[in-house]
């Protein structure tokens, strides 16, 4: 008896160590294709302890920005992936829509200048003001985002991040979204769902500037 015991209790115990060292990973495999000096993926996976999700490239694209109203800048490029591509809307107002269709969706940004994290957030939180969120009063999964971004005290050039929502195994209603830091650590944010559709309203909602108009409608292609 005392034997099967500890039998059952290192059986347990083994099983436990392992589901908690369990390991989020966002990998991804890259193409040919080289556009302003990034190799662009030709796919993507997320694993979890409840298994694993492939995404394949819709589009890719450069976000510019003027500054001071004068000189254009590139600040990154963004590469669109999602699981089911072909459920997408690509109509320019109902793509947010579609993006729960699509089964989980990524935008993986490479930076093309050293930017500060506090700015990205700034950049992001322009974005969401355009889209009528309230940028003083965000959902506390959009506060945690910004927080996570806002703790890189530098994205450097060739720096990458993912943002990759994914409705699988939650709740009606809710989506996690999974944040890839350029160090490949993966956090990971679940609440209501609205928070990744404000999120993603700044590259799929109103355009904050034409510059992000145009990055909009190339992504759509």
């Amino acid at each position: 008896m005392k034997k099967l015991s500890w039998t059952l209790f290192t059986v347990c115990s083994l099983f436990f160590t392992a589901a908690f060292a369990y390991k989020t990973t966002i990998t991804h495999q890259t193409s040919d294709t080289v556009f302003e000096d990034v190799k662009i993926a030709s796919s993507s996976k997320l694993e979890t302890s409840t298994g694993h999700i492939e995404l394949k490239p819709v589009n890719y694209g450069i976000r510019k920005k003027k500054v001071f109203g004068l000189a254009t800048v590139r600040v990154y490029v963004v590469e669109f992936l999602a699981a089911a591509p072909n459920l997408l809307n690509k109509s320019e107002d109902k793509i947010l829509s579609s993006l729960k269709s699509a089964g989980s969706v990524q935008f993986r940004l490479t930076m093309s200048r050293d930017l500060a994290g506090s700015k990205i957030v700034e950049s992001f939180n322009e974005a969401l003001a355009v889209n009528s969120v309230d940028t003083q009063n965000l959902s506390p999964e959009l506060k945690q985002l910004m927080a996570e971004l806002s703790s890189v005290s530098e994205f450097k050039t060739g720096d990458t991040f993912s943002l990759l929502a994914s409705w699988k195994d939650v709740a009606e209603g809710n989506a996690t979204l999974y944040i890839q830091k350029p160090d490949g650590q993966v956090k990971t944010i679940t609440g209501q769902e609205q928070f990744v559709m404000d999120l993603f309203s700044i590259w799929f909602g109103k355009p904050a500037d034409d510059r992000l108009g145009a990055l909009k409608k190339v992504l759509l292609k």
